[in-house]
């Protein structure tokens, strides 16, 4: 079952405030059932309402929890990071945010007039890409009440939107370029947030700004350092949509004068799928972003760096493949055609030909059963399976 799903940008401050106070929001990573972060989430929302931290405490739209602002920085070890498995030989950290400075930053984008400049802004960025960049990973909120549904809809949302994008783009482009940006949450450069809100121009004259107090807030929670936001919340996800929507315009702008036109790039987060008809112009595009990035204190990783002519079978991430081909969880109930049988694939793949070539043939019919039976699937496996997507 797939439920309605919406943008953060569609809502309205209240709205906003009360989706980025969900559980699942505060942590977006699946805990054992016996963790139950509810509790101390509630109690900072009870004690704090729709105030900030601050040390005055003659204001109705603040309290005074600590005597200063910053002194909360002082504490290296105020939040709690846990490190999980990124491969067998690195690692992610994942970091729970204090509840109170959670709420605080929360209260703080979510005053109307706040959250309705954050959303003119993000909208005004994405409107200048023109349509060549597509951005699909812009939180939002399902329907569902159930955190594991949220879950589900996050892993069959990157597979419709971007695996499926992908094999889409594959008829009109000749070729695929995946990139992503290395260490992306924890290179973030906090000012670069300030820049991105209302531009490096203005940033430089005002310090006092809203972009100046996100910016400060995101110091304060990481002992005073310029360098990282928090990974594993929605918040910081929201600011990092908003820096990379601000670096989407500086690339378009960049390839409009190095005229290049004939682009398409798709990208979830810190990923980005390039699709062209010219390896040329995919090397001069990833040195173009490569120098923006470097502005921003960021940098593209090599590892995932793959350079794609089967722009089909490279669109499914290679852990799905072998998922597909190995794990006993898929069923293929859903998909009558692909449950016949094997031989009846042997004998249907001599008769019939895409092309004179019988090996690419062949090669053609698996990719597209290959992209068939995920669909068939993904939504059938339990969640603990959707971790690949």
């Amino acid at each position: 079952m797939s439920y309605q799903k919406r943008s953060i940008l569609e809502m309205s401050h209240e709205e906003a405030r009360n989706f980025l106070l969900k559980s699942e929001s505060y942590f977006t990573l699946n805990l054992p059932s016996y963790f139950n972060i509810d509790s101390i989430l509630n109690q900072a929302i009870d004690k704090m309402e729709d105030k900030i931290l601050s040390n005055k405490n003659n204001s109705d739209t603040e309290i005074n929890i600590v005597k200063n602002q910053v002194k909360y920085s002082d504490y290296p070890n105020i939040n709690f990071c846990m490190q999980l498995n990124k491969t067998s030989n690195s690692y992610r950290p994942i970091t729970l945010i204090h509840p109170y400075l959670y709420v605080d930053l929360v209260n703080a984008i979510t005053k109307s007039d706040s959250w309705r400049n954050l959303v003119t802004r993000f909208n005004e960025l994405r409107s200048k890409v023109k349509n060549q960049i597509e951005c699909f990973s812009i939180p939002f909120e399902v329907e569902s009440q159930l955190a594991t549904d949220y879950k589900k809809e996050l892993a069959l949302h990157f597979w419709k939107k971007i695996e499926q994008e992908s094999i889409r783009f594959s008829v009109e482009y000749s070729y695929m370029l995946k990139l992503d940006i290395s260490n992306f949450y924890g290179s973030i450069y906090t000012h670069s947030l300030h820049w991105a809100i209302i531009g490096e121009e203005n940033a430089k004259e005002e310090h006092n700004s809203f972009g100046s107090g996100i910016d400060k807030r995101f110091q304060w929670m990481n002992y005073r350092e310029t360098v990282g936001i928090p990974q594993g919340n929605v918040v910081s996800d929201f600011f990092a949509e908003l820096l990379l929507a601000y670096i989407d315009v500086k690339l378009v702008n960049e390839l409009e004068i190095s005229k290049i036109s004939g682009y398409h790039i798709l990208r979830y987060r810190d990923d980005y799928r390039i699709f062209t008809n010219s390896i040329d112009e995919l090397h001069k595009i990833k040195k173009i972003l490569s120098v923006i990035l470097q502005r921003y204190k960021l940098s593209l990783g090599d590892s995932k760096t793959k350079l794609s002519d089967n722009v089909v079978k490279d669109s499914i991430k290679e852990d799905k493949l072998y998922w597909l081909k190995h794990d006993p969880v898929v069923k293929l109930s859903g998909d009558k055609f692909y449950k016949k049988p094997e031989e009846f694939f042997s004998d249907f793949l001599s008769y019939v030909g895409f092309t004179k070539k019988k090996n690419l043939s062949k090669k053609r019919f698996k990719n597209y059963f290959d992209n068939r039976i995920y669909s068939a699937t993904v939504q059938k496996a339990p969640v603990h399976c959707q971790r690949f997507c």
